[in-house]
């Protein structure tokens, strides 16, 4: 199979890099809504920055991603899969399972 050839099920062909998207995705805790249903596209082998105001719902965006907090609704996909992402039990991040690396807030650390 060529680079430009979908695999089977018109999937595109492994790379190693994963492509992250959230379909109408929120976030509330009680009556105060963190998240109110976004959607991004995260490319595969890209890099974003995060920016915003105090309160904008960068860090429950994040949270949500890596497993650390469920959306109230909405959806995580991985390479256009729908995924539970569920980090609850502590250890190691479970993104690194999709292979989703992550920094540990405020040291700059691998999570991995």
């Amino acid at each position: 199979m060529s680079s430009t050839t979908a695999a089977i099920g018109g999937l595109p062909p492994v790379t190693g890099a994963l492509a992250l998207d959230t379909y109408r995705m929120s976030m509330r805790f009680g009556s105060f809504t963190a998240l109110d249903s976004v959607s991004l596209k995260v490319a595969p082998g890209t890099v974003h920055a995060l920016l915003g105001e105090n309160g904008a719902g960068k860090s429950t965006l994040v949270k949500c991603v890596a497993g650390f907090q469920r959306p109230s609704e909405g959806s995580i996909l991985i390479d256009g899969r729908e995924q539970a992402i569920d980090n609850h039990h502590g250890g190691a991040l479970s993104g690194h399972r999709h292979g989703l690396p992550a920094l540990h807030a405020g040291t700059g650390h691998d999570c991995g």
